[in-house]
């Protein structure tokens, strides 16, 4: 999924991302049509225009609500 910057803060900063399930794609849309209930194998952090430095430092999965 895409994270658009404008909403995450000023750079430089440390940023709280909360992705809801709902918003996931699975991988292969034919086998599976929502992300519940399947794996999660890769968490990545990029940027397409230029190298911004991120880095992943924490992943917590919680619980459904």
């Amino acid at each position: 999924m895409d994270v658009q910057p404008a909403p995450l803060g000023p750079a430089g900063e440390t940023w709280k991302v909360e992705l809801p399930l709902a918003d996931f794609r699975p991988l292969h849309p034919q086998l599976a049509s929502s992300p519940d209930g399947l794996e999660l194998t890769d968490v990545y952090a990029l940027t397409v225009k230029e190298d911004a430095g991120l880095e992943i430092n924490h992943i917590g999965l919680l619980p459904r609500e």
